[in-house]
């Protein structure tokens, strides 16, 4: 085995879920870092390259289980960019849009009063917009789903 690979299994703490959770060092986004050959690589993408392969430059390595700090290669695979955020966003994981974004002024309840007012088409978009406090354009946002699409 490989000195790599050693250090990477001196990590693991195995959990009920099946996941081997790395018990290293994080980085800023969650990730497991392991260092290699000077700098440091994510801990997944280590444990994908020693079980299953090498990573094709157009592709990344994703999580099944969707836990950052998983190193299990049964819960990896190979996708690309667009698959891992299309993934995210099926799991109900995306919080770059709508209510789960932390920059977010509406909530998820006061989606919903705004869908319904707009299916009513009393109300012009404006008038929704002064309700709560928005501007019209975040309402149409609301109505074209461009945010707020998975609520």
């Amino acid at each position: 085995m490989s000195d790599l690979a050693s250090r990477l299994w001196e990590k693991p703490t195995i959990g009920a879920d099946g996941c081997w959770m790395f018990t290293g060092g994080w980085n800023g986004g969650g990730y497991g870092n392991i260092w290699d050959s000077g700098h440091t690589r994510s801990a997944h993408v280590v444990s994908y390259e020693i079980h299953i392969g090498p990573v094709p430059k157009n592709l990344c390595v994703c999580h099944t289980c969707d836990n950052r700090w998983c190193v299990n290669p049964k819960h990896l695979f190979l996708g690309t960019n667009k698959d891992n955020l299309d993934d995210m966003t099926k799991k109900g994981r995306d919080r770059r849009i709508g209510a789960q974004n932390g920059r977010s002024i509406l909530s998820l309840v006061q989606i919903y009063e705004i869908r319904l007012l707009l299916d009513n088409k009393q109300l012009s978009q404006q008038a929704i917009a002064s309700l709560f406090g928005v501007s019209r354009s975040t309402i149409a946002a609301v109505k074209s789903g461009r945010n707020w699409r998975y609520t």
